[in-house]
């Protein structure tokens, strides 16, 4: 069977290969590979493991973490080349990482949550996260008008939210034109303007001697010119939402049915006009979204990434939501770690940690008060990212979320030990205290705060 038709194939369970992988061949259902060739190259062991390192089947599954890792088995591949690409491709701090894990040549574990921990992970899920520039950017109206139009058409979870985002921007529209309508003598002049088209003619006369005549002459632009310069507008509002058209509804005038479409390009010129609307947008997509985040939060994972796409679609980190899964898939490890929020039946958990970490972890866990800890993996879609400035703004991933008891009540904390010497460490640092500045609640009900 040709490579290319595999991914259609449902009943094929097993690919045997020689080189199709590295030369082309993309395999996003591809779970286990095991390879027996030699490989010393740099780009040849990266294109494969590049190929194999993503989310299976392109899409994450939410009821099991296992079929959201790769595991890969190569015995003759030269494991220092091999550990530096990994390292490269789910390093946290670059700009495009990736959340797959990928198991190489040891037996991957399945952990689902302790038994007795339903509290602290209620805590944990609790926690927010960021999105820092994941996707591209959206104009804050367009950001805002796609947010409402899924709540009110696809999602069906706010019947209102979709008229809502277009009131508030129409009327930041109309507020200016009565604005400029009232208080720019000129208003009105450059619309007429704008339907009027300045040319120069130049006629030259050829017979012995050459002449030139110069003069100029106004003509009207036509219906179609002015379609354009519409349109234009829509692109600028935000190119498929539509809301170009609704402010010509608002005040189209009969007797003179393109003058809505002028004054609509008039307003946008004023550079007022763009700052407001930008204001109105960002504020509209903070309202909507947190007025249903609860609703979104009990859709599927794949419905969900779509609302924390929109919400990182800006240059601000925004705050996304997260699910912790019913399960985990790690390395199997050596150290047997208790207390993990996620455990084995005799409630055991098995990670490889850094000396860093072993001190912090062994300090925690003799604390007054200690309840549980879950190990932050980097970049899952459960995993908590907190947005720090250095050389620009971006995500990184503490080490540990460390559950406790205080005065009754559940705490959590998030700790990443770092080496103080490192040049990031105080804008880490800073990151976090801003992270806890902005999320530790003080309520009547049972205490939730971040430290």
């Amino acid at each position: 069977m040709e490579a290319s038709r595999i991914q259609d194939q449902t009943a094929v369970q097993v690919v045997f290969f020689k080189m199709s992988l590295t030369t082309g061949w993309d395999c996003p259902r591809a779970e286990v590979m095991m390879s027996f060739r030699k490989a010393k190259d740099h780009t040849l062991i990266a294109q494969l493991v590049g190929r194999m390192i993503r989310t299976p089947l392109t899409r994450r599954i939410e009821a099991s973490e296992v079929l959201n890792t790769v595991e890969l088995f190569l015995p003759h591949y030269d494991e220092q080349a091999l550990s530096s690409i990994l390292d490269e491709l789910q390093n946290p701090d670059a700009e495009s990482g990736l959340g797959t894990q990928a198991v190489v040549g040891r037996e991957m574990v399945i952990y689902p949550r302790a038994k007795g921990m339903e509290a602290a992970l209620d805590l944990a899920q609790s926690l927010p996260s960021y999105s820092i520039a994941r996707v591209p950017e959206l104009p804050p109206v367009k950001r805002a008008l796609r947010l409402a139009s899924r709540l009110t058409l696809e999602d069906e979870l706010d019947p209102s939210a979709l008229d809502e985002a277009r009131d508030a921007c129409l009327n930041v529209l109309l507020e200016l034109r009565a604005r400029l309508q009232k208080t720019d003598p000129n208003f009105l002049e450059r619309v007429r303007e704008r339907g009027e088209l300045e040319i120069t003619t130049i006629g030259v006369q050829i017979g012995g001697a050459v002449t030139t005549q110069r003069g100029t002459s106004t003509v009207a632009l036509t219906a179609e010119n002015i379609d354009d310069l519409f349109d234009r507008c829509g692109r600028v509002l935000g190119a498929g939402e539509g809301l170009h058209k609704e402010f010509w509804k608002r005040v189209y005038d009969e007797t003179d049915p393109l003058r809505a479409k002028l004054e609509l390009h008039e307003v946008l010129s004023d550079e007022q006009t763009l700052a407001t609307l930008e204001q109105v947008g960002n504020r509209t997509f903070d309202v909507l979204y947190k007025r249903n985040k609860r609703k979104i939060e009990k859709l599927p994972s794949a419905a969900r990434e779509e609302y924390n796409r929109l919400a990182g679609a800006t240059k601000a980190p925004a705050e996304i939501m997260r699910t912790l899964p019913p399960e985990i898939a790690v390395r199997k490890e050596d150290r047997v770690w208790s207390h993990h929020l996620y455990a084995d039946t005799r409630g055991e958990f098995r990670v490889k940690l850094n000396s860093w970490e072993k001190a912090v972890l062994d300090e925690e866990l003799k604390r007054p008060g200690f309840v549980g800890w879950l190990r932050n993996v980097d970049r899952k879609e459960w995993s908590i990212a907190v947005p720090y400035d250095y050389r620009g703004v971006r995500p990184f991933y503490p080490d540990f979320v460390i559950i406790r008891r205080e005065d009754g009540e559940l705490v959590a904390d998030l700790m990443d030990p770092h080496n103080s010497k490192l040049d990031d460490t105080w804008a880490k640092a800073k990151g976090l205290a801003a992270y806890a500045d902005k999320h530790t609640r003080w309520t009547d009900e049972p205490l939730q705060s971040v430290r």
